[in-house]
């Protein structure tokens, strides 16, 4: 619960998931052994708010690089499986529980990032209009806490990204 983002107690246990999901992610991003440990790291991102701010950035860079890696796969791949694209949604959630954990804080840890922050929103956009549905799920999902916790991160960009959510209502999306 909210007690294990208290006080310095991430510092105890945050580092050391972390090394281990950037030793096996650099390895294979694929490694469905990633997975549980990725979805834990986003809610433990959420419980810690803004404790986890010391590891905030690692753990977005390495969220868009495993969503930027296994989107080649899957463009590269004839008729992936939809478990294929289970590590871009855990990445994804990732990306939500830091939202969710920094709130409007999250803007600024996306501008921090040399290497993504230009092109977070059009990585949104990719995600949120993706072919297999359960990565637009998750897409989506972030979509909605940018909308609550940074509105003004995703303004610039709101035209297509409403585009994006309504053609999710559609139901012959995926056909």
């Amino acid at each position: 619960g909210p007690v294990t983002g208290e006080n310095d107690l991430p510092k105890i246990y945050v580092p050391p998931l972390l090394m281990l999901w950037n030793s096996i992610s650099r390895q294979d991003p694929t490694n469905r052994i990633l997975l549980p440990l990725m979805e834990s790291l986003g809610i433990i991102a959420a419980a810690c708010a803004m404790n986890y701010q010391p590891f905030a950035l690692e753990t977005f860079e390495t969220s868009m690089c495993i969503i930027e890696q296994v989107q080649l796969i899957l463009a590269t791949t004839e008729d992936p499986a939809k478990e294929e694209a289970d590590p871009i949604i855990c990445a994804t959630d990732i990306l939500d529980g830091l939202c969710e954990g920094l709130g409007p804080n999250f803007a600024s840890l996306v501008q921090s990032s040399t290497r993504y922050g230009q092109h977070f929103i059009s990585v949104l956009h990719a995600l949120c209009s993706h072919q297999m549905p359960g990565i637009r799920m998750s897409a989506l999902a972030l979509l909605g806490d940018l909308a609550r916790h940074a509105p003004k991160m995703i303004e610039p960009a709101l035209p297509q990204l409403l585009q994006d959510a309504i053609s999710n209502l559609d139901s012959t999306f995926d056909e």
